[in-house]
């Protein structure tokens, strides 16, 4: 039989008394960095009561009663190393166990921490997963004990299901071979926060695997008991009364500890006015209904179960519901709430009025056509506004006209910054104006305003007129180029919009040197147009140009710039004369 020393029992338990967890003993328990608890009944941590014998299906959601609460859940968990706990065991007073071969073991892991796996969402049922606690890859003692596995004391069940049970790997990711609890490795699971202790390494025994069941129920520190309370809360800590009866209500208490608070007349120091029988009664059952000519059955629920507030009155007529005074309303105000939404009017308690909608997103919200009678301004700024007139509208800020649209027949226009100085012409006027905008002549590249600019491309159907066109017309309005190159004409435009036309010279029989038999490279007085467009020749016979020019299987030599570069094999012979034919776009002297 497997016996855990002395130093480990030890220092396990204290530690636990402590409040930590051991993952060494190399370590005192101040040294210990992740926390522990001692477990306690369901009064005190866990608050629904546990299955004692469940069955160990793995991501099955069980609970203690047929119809109650799932409590606990099976769960295949991950097994990972808690780094600083390696240490040689049989070095004296670290704790190696006295059983065959304990003796003279080697260094390695002793502590180990559990961790949801990576599926585990995808398996379970659990309808707390992915609530970060619940979640894949999630250490257990991370938690703070919002996960905790369910320790053996919950079972008097043989064989135990609450017994925490490890495997080793089987080298593909899978559970191996289980390691028995008594195993000579001697190890113990600290049930709180999920923590694997291992007295005596064994190489060939890692734990990478374990099953348990988790606690998946709530807690008692969230207010919810699994039974109902009992008793009467009366009294406060002084012995005073929790609940006093004010005028007009009765406070009674149950056997039971139930508390009944009526309003059915008496019941304090003032006067009973509930069911008076006379014109305006009051009738109330916990909500107040001025029901009027409706009569005394009629209650607020006869109005809809939403409704704790009912004055009686007619639509159209002269029995209305009238406040003298001011009415205050800290809630949201809904007109006509009880026709269609197009019909109502609503205002929040946050001051935003919705008109034909229940949810105004803005000040002012209008679920349907608006109509307004003619201006519609800025706030506390009279010159800016809207201005609808028969057939037109007009946008004024600071009082100038900044566009104008206009319906007249064949005298439609939009006009924008109409209206200059009173010698201007007045383009209202002009039959042959449909969109204008005003500007100053001469305004252009200067620092005086007056400049229409459209950032985008202008397309003109028609004839376009003007005394003055800057700027580089290089498409048309298909996106073609205006201008096309053809033959020898070249076309480039620049920067500032200006369009280049140009033709190459032509350069016949230039002169590059005289082979001295080594040499491979030769250069042109110019550049040429084009690689292409040059031709080589030693004494007199033409040289094969690139193969990306010919297609041809070799090449004599090839041209970058204004070099002209001969292969080794087409070395030109001592004392050979070469000359070129090409094109350039560069100046000839």
């Amino acid at each position: 039989m497997a016996g855990k020393s002395n130093t480990s029992a030890t220092f396990f338990a204290q530690k636990k008394l402590l409040g930590k967890a051991n993952t060494s003993l190399l370590k005192t328990d101040g040294e210990e960095l992740i926390g522990s608890n001692i477990q306690a009944a369901s009064s005190q941590v866990f608050g629904q009561v546990l299955p004692e014998n469940p069955s160990k299906t793995l991501y099955l959601m069980q609970s203690a009663s047929n119809g109650g609460p799932a409590t606990v859940e099976y769960i295949h968990f991950q097994i990972d190393v808690i780094t600083g706990s390696t240490y040689n065991a049989s070095d004296t007073g670290l704790g190696a166990g006295s059983d065959s071969g304990e003796s003279s073991q080697s260094s390695g892991p002793h502590s180990y921490k559990f961790r949801f796996r990576s599926d585990y969402e995808s398996s379970s049922s659990n309808p707390k997963k992915g609530n970060g606690n619940f979640s894949n890859t999630k250490i257990l003692h991370e938690t703070l004990g919002k996960v905790q596995l369910i320790p053996p004391f919950f079972s008097q069940a043989a064989p135990n299901p609450y017994i925490v049970e490890i495997f080793k790997d089987n080298g593909s990711g899978g559970i191996g071979d289980k390691i028995d609890l008594t195993d000579n490795i001697d190890w113990n699971v600290d049930y709180y926060n999920g923590i694997l202790f291992i007295q005596d390494y064994d190489a060939s025994k890692i734990p990478a695997h374990g099953k348990a069941f988790a606690y998946v129920g709530d807690f008692a520190d969230g207010g919810f008991f699994e039974n109902s309370l009992s008793g009467s809360l009366q009294k406060l800590t002084d012995g005073n009364s929790y609940l006093v009866a004010g005028n007009n209500v009765t406070i009674t208490s149950a056997s039971n500890g139930q508390v009944t608070i009526s309003s059915t007349g008496g019941g304090g120091s003032g006067s009973s006015f509930f069911n008076e029988t006379s014109s305006g009664f009051i009738n109330t059952t916990g909500s107040v209904s001025f029901a009027g000519g409706e009569g005394a059955s009629h209650t607020t629920t006869a109005v809809g179960t939403d409704t704790f507030f009912f004055v009686s009155g007619s639509l159209n007529g002269d029995d209305k519901s009238v406040f003298g005074g001011d009415l205050a309303v800290s809630g949201t105000l809904a007109v006509n709430k009880s026709a269609a939404v197009g019909s109502q009017v609503h205002i929040t308690s946050a001051g935003k009025v919705g008109i034909g909608t229940s949810t105004p997103a803005y000040k002012l919200s209008v679920g349907g056509s608006m109509e307004i009678g003619e201006y519609l301004y800025h706030r506390n700024d009279t010159d800016t506004f809207v201005r609808l007139q028969s057939d037109e509208i007009t946008l004024s800020a600071g009082d100038k006209n900044m566009i104008n649209l206009k319906e007249d027949g064949v005298n439609t226009q939009v006009l924008i910054m109409s209206g200059g100085a009173a010698s201007s012409y007045d383009e209202t006027t002009g039959n042959d104006v449909s969109f204008y905008v005003s500007g100053s002549v001469g305004s252009a590249k200067t620092n005086s305003k007056g400049t229409a600019v459209f950032g985008g491309d202008v397309v003109v159907s028609g004839s376009f007129v003007n005394s003055d066109i800057s700027g580089s017309l290089t498409q048309l309005t298909d996106g073609t180029s205006y201008i096309l190159s053809n033959g020898s004409i070249s076309v480039t435009t620049q920067s500032n919009g200006s369009i280049i036309l140009s033709a190459a010279n032509s350069v016949f029989n230039e002169y590059i040197g005289e082979a001295n038999g080594s040499n491979t490279r030769f250069t042109l007085d110019h550049t040429p147009t084009a690689n292409k467009n040059v031709s080589v020749f030693v004494n007199g016979q033409l040289q094969m140009p690139a193969t990306n020019i010919t297609g041809a299987p070799f090449q004599d030599y090839s041209v970058t710039g204004s070099v002209i570069f001969f292969t080794t094999g087409s070395l030109p012979p001592q004392e050979s004369l070469l000359v070129a034919n090409y094109t350039t776009n560069q100046s000839i002297s």
